[in-house]
């Protein structure tokens, strides 16, 4: 997970992953809100909301995506020739931007994605693009800070590594109108004044570009001289923390593609395998205990001993001889994907009514439904 974004309703985020797919969560218990969407460009690096809430814009591989929200209607754009590392939204939700590794920056109409400004040239990889509050200009970050006007591509000023001795961040943020903050390397917070005179209509470009020279402050904030005061803030932070999604019981594990429940084998001991829910059947019931950091441990009993879900040859196995594995228990949906905290293997429904770990693949076959099982 690369991305996240909070929905103007403030109880759900949207997520960016390397699968190239968005997904929408509910935040009071961490569960997924219907399928995800999968979008062009592989790997998603970033996105971002319009101002308005109606489009959901993703960036990736040479490539960014514009959903629209109120419709099922979208569009890609691909003038870029390598990653697209930055996409952002101008304030009246008419127009992005992106900008990327190779180099270029774009303005774009948000309804058509017809290209309206660029490329707009850069001596190194561009991490950020933001508009200002007014629309009228964008500040970009890569080997320096540059600002231009967002509505023809003139450069308005170039801060460069004279004024900010690092390279700039993937963090940009406007204050007002002529306020631009960017933290760079080395815990190092610039800020960076800018008045812009209007150029008067009939002058030449030469005079035109020194009318638009550039009064520059450039105080830097060190956070390492704010390290015993940052701590006192933390200190008073109170912090929300999710509960576990799955709380610790006793569950009935059903397969989200039928009615068929994990079961421990007794005509061959060790095994599991599926089959039809029987509530006398003591070896159907999974006791679930989260060890910490969203690990958890699953056993079932047998007699007076607790027996872990395990792994063994590539099989699921339940054996007090074996070590115990240790799985996260991820939403998906009104589902789950059981997988092993160790590598990226899930319990998997394999043929019939066997079970077997295979790579996580979001499949049906590797959801699985509890059902806690009363008191």
């Amino acid at each position: 997970m690369r991305s996240l974004v909070l929905l103007e309703d403030s109880r759900h985020l949207l997520s960016a992953d390397d699968e190239g797919v968005i997904r929408q969560w509910r935040w009071a218990d961490g569960m997924e809100v219907g399928e995800g969407i999968r979008v062009s460009g592989g790997l998603i690096t970033a996105i971002t909301l319009s101002d308005d809430g109606n489009w959901i814009l993703s960036a990736g591989w040479q490539v960014a995506n514009v959903l629209s929200r109120k419709s099922p209607t979208g569009f890609t754009v691909n003038e870029h020739t390598d990653w697209v590392d930055t996409v952002h939204v101008s304030p009246d939700s008419t127009r992005f931007a992106t900008g990327g590794n190779d180099k270029k920056v774009f303005i774009w109409d948000i309804s058509t994605g017809k290209q309206l400004v660029g490329p707009l040239e850069h001596d190194d990889r561009v991490r950020t693009v933001k508009f200002s509050p007014t629309g009228d200009r964008i500040a970009t970050s890569s080997k320096c800070l540059r600002v231009y006007n967002a509505n023809n591509g003139d450069l308005l000023q170039t801060i460069s590594s004279s004024n900010i001795p690092y390279t700039c961040s993937n963090l940009i943020a406007w204050s007002g109108v002529h306020n631009v903050f960017t933290l760079t390397s080395q815990n190092t917070l610039a800020h960076v004044h800018i008045v812009v005179q209007q150029s008067q209509a009939g002058r030449g470009a030469e005079q035109q570009t020194d009318a638009l020279r550039t009064e520059l402050r450039v105080p830097s904030l060190h956070f390492d001289q704010l390290r015993k005061t940052t701590i006192q803030v933390d200190d008073r932070l109170q912090v929300q923390v999710i509960p576990p999604r799955i709380l610790d019981g006793t569950y009935y594990i059903k397969n989200n593609t039928g009615d068929l429940y994990l079961t421990c084998s007794q005509a061959a001991p060790g095994s599991v395998f599926m089959q039809k829910l029987d509530q006398s059947n003591v070896h159907q019931r999974w006791a679930v205990s989260l060890l910490g950091d969203g690990i958890y441990k699953i056993t079932t009993r047998k007699g007076n001993q607790d027996i872990p879900l395990t792994t063994g040859n590539a099989n699921v196995l339940v054996s007090p001889d074996l070590e115990y594995t240790t799985w996260t228990i991820e939403p998906r949906g009104d589902a789950y994907v059981i997988g092993n905290a160790s590598d990226a293997t899930a319990i998997h429904r394999a043929q019939d009514h066997t079970v077997s770990v295979l790579l996580r693949n979001n499949t049906p076959n590797q959801r699985w439904v509890f059902e806690r099982v009363a008191d």
